[in-house]
């Protein structure tokens, strides 16, 4: 399965579940500069999350997106999303004052999307690549939740079991301009639903396999507190700024 294509079957699930990001992560780039009321590019902007963040504090935002489900659902939300990838936007030259990548700069041709990106963002404008980290330990649920992620989907174990960006050099990628990295916390407290909802929107969690939940539940069941279940996050934003 091509990588745009992995989420086409989670859609509904991953709207309605998969977490936001903090305000805080908007206040950080203010202070490196960005204006209120600049145009954002929000590239690989799925079905909106990350792109709310920049709404709801008063940027202009245009979302590029491969899926067509996801884009479908993006475009339900009202803002204006065209279809495109991290390699190829079709936007014009030095169209954007931030160039936004949420939890998919892994999926795309790092290479390609660092010409893009600063083909894309104006002169002395920033790029913000982010990823909301769950965390594995820190809590009985955490750790259990990850047990049961690496012994009931072999290719979380093979291949997604280590934390996203590590896959990706930033620093490297975006030579010789310097990265910065700034991180926050993040969580989101959920109910059984929302727990299983959480679980079905990532791409390495089998569809449709009844053992998989049922051992899902036995984990909720043995940490919920008054029916709620926290997942910790780290919120982990690498940014620069175009020569």
């Amino acid at each position: 399965m091509q990588p745009t294509e992995r989420f086409t079957n989670r859609v509904d699930n991953y709207v309605k579940y998969r977490p936001g990001y903090p305000d805080a992560l908007v206040r950080k780039l203010e202070s490196e500069g960005l204006a209120a009321g600049s145009q954002v590019v929000d590239v690989a902007c799925g079905t909106g999350i990350s792109t709310e963040l920049f709404l709801r504090n008063g940027y202009r935002v245009t979302g590029i997106e491969p899926n067509a489900a996801m884009r479908e659902a993006a475009l339900s939300q009202g803002f204006d999303v065209r279809e495109g990838r991290g390699e190829a936007t079709g936007l014009p030259d030095a169209s954007a004052d931030l160039v936004v990548c949420a939890q998919a700069f892994h999926w795309v041709d790092a290479e390609a999307a660092r010409r893009e990106f600063l083909r894309i963002v104006k002169p002395g404008g920033l790029i913000a690549i982010i990823w909301n980290i769950r965390l594995k330990t820190g809590s009985a649920f955490l750790e259990g939740l990850e047990r049961l992620l690496v012994e009931g989907s072999p290719e979380y174990a093979a291949k997604f079991s280590g934390d996203k960006e590590d896959s990706v050099d930033v620093d490297t990628v975006f030579l010789p301009l310097v990265v910065e990295r700034w991180t926050g916390p993040n969580e989101q407290v959920l109910d059984w639903q929302g727990l299983k909802g959480r679980l079905l929107s990532a791409s390495y969690v089998p569809v449709g396999d009844e053992g998989f939940l049922g051992r899902l539940r036995a984990v909720y069941d043995r940490h919920q507190v008054a029916g709620m279940v926290r997942i910790l996050y780290e919120c982990r934003l690498y940014w620069l700024r175009a020569a």
